[in-house]
């Protein structure tokens, strides 16, 4: 335990997303010598600011071991970044988290195919039923599909992977055993038992303005690829398609029912150069190599036929309750100092990132953090053509 356990600590001092936290890991190593080297070793490593090591000297590490003890009673797993466990792909992102809780298998995390498939809460019948029917084509074909169990399209995928025997990751905005989705608790045992429920939060830790689009990058993060099955135009599913193209992994939108306009957030996609699909076997042969030659063999011809969605289904997935408003108003004077800069420019006006890079004094390499930081924290959206504006 005391090796996770100053990993836990350093994962709750320093904020959820921080970059810093990897910096710090690759520098150190095991995070209990630096936290033993105290505020000298802390200034000395180059990496911190005062106000970070003023978070450092004031998070206990008792918080630390009460979440570790209760997530061990509760049955949850805790692994650390560079883990033998840790999903590989997570951690090659700019920012992945410092340690992740698993409520299931962890094994599942680094299987050889994950795909999420996220849209909209408020999607047409069509799409729902399309998000359902994809990810249970998907899980037959050998993929692990990924989402973030809100309702409409997240709950659909994660139902359409179960409904064949496959397996899906539920990400989480929230600690595990916070009682978010807990009207859906059978949804969450069933994912728990054949896949894995995720967080980087801990177990009591409640879900707000800021913890949804943070939770984005881990499913974008964890994934090969991501489907953008239904997107608005302020649809969470867009940072998370904005993270998955920064993170260089695939992006695909569906076409949705013929003869029907794109929704605006999926056009804007498609705009800037994602792959459009009509179903899952047009993303499955994107990936042929990762499945096998024979996988239609193996898998389309052997799909069940009662796991296409019927109209009770539907409605049960229409139905569900929202919990939570992810689109809240952020206020300006909430933006971290070290991010003011890049977001007083943006506010100016919508800006292409060249333009921004100029008039800021920075590469474009070095502002890409920045402006994947803003957006996780809600002050900034991503508009077509590698243009930003405030929200």
């Amino acid at each position: 335990m005391e090796s996770i356990l100053y990993d836990v600590w350093l994962s709750q001092a320093l904020p959820y997303g921080s970059a810093k936290i990897k910096d710090i890991k690759e520098m150190y190593g095991n995070i209990a010598n630096f936290y033993n080297g105290g505020e000298y070793e802390w200034y000395l490593s180059g990496k911190l600011s005062a106000k970070d090591i003023a978070k450092l000297k004031n998070e206990p590490l008792n918080n630390a071991e009460k979440n570790i003890n209760l997530a061990h009673k509760l049955g949850y797993k805790i692994i650390s970044l560079f883990d033998g466990c840790y999903p590989k792909l997570l951690e090659e992102i700019y920012n992945p988290p410092g340690v992740l809780y698993v409520s299931g298998n962890v094994q599942i995390l680094n299987e050889p195919l994950l795909l999420s498939v996220v849209g909209t809460r408020k999607a047409s019948n069509f799409n729902i039923r399309s998000a359902y029917n994809i990810s249970c084509t998907l899980a037959s074909g050998g993929v692990v599909v990924v989402s973030g169990g809100a309702v409409g399209i997240d709950s659909a995928a994660h139902r359409g992977a179960l409904s064949c025997g496959g397996k899906t990751i539920l990400v989480l905005g929230c600690g595990i055993n916070y009682p978010y989705l807990m009207y859906n608790k059978k949804l969450r045992d069933e994912i728990s038992k054949s896949g894995a429920v995720i967080s980087e939060f801990p177990p009591n830790y409640p879900c707000n303005r800021y913890t949804f689009p943070i939770r984005n990058r881990i499913i974008s993060g964890i994934s090969k690829g991501t489907v953008v099955i239904e997107a608005g135009e302020k649809s969470g599913s867009l940072i998370t398609a904005n993270c998955a193209c920064e993170q260089n992994r695939d992006v695909f939108v569906f076409k949705g029912e013929r003869g029907s306009y794109l929704p605006k957030g999926s056009m804007l996609l498609a705009r800037d150069g994602a792959k459009m699909v009509s179903n899952a076997e047009d993303i499955l042969n994107e990936y042929s190599n990762f499945l096998g030659a024979d996988f239609k063999i193996n898998n389309f011809e052997n799909l069940k036929k009662d796991t296409y969605m019927e109209d009770d289904f539907l409605n049960e997935v229409k139905n569900e309750k929202i919990e939570v408003k992810e689109n809240i108003k952020v206020k300006k004077s909430d933006v971290p100092e070290h991010l003011k800069e890049v977001y007083n420019e943006i506010s100016k006006g919508k800006i292409h990132i060249d333009a921004l890079s100029v008039n800021v004094h920075m590469p474009v390499f070095k502002l890409l953090p920045i402006i994947t930081e803003l957006e996780l924290l809600g002050f900034i959206k991503a508009e077509s053509g590698r243009t930003y504006s405030i929200i």
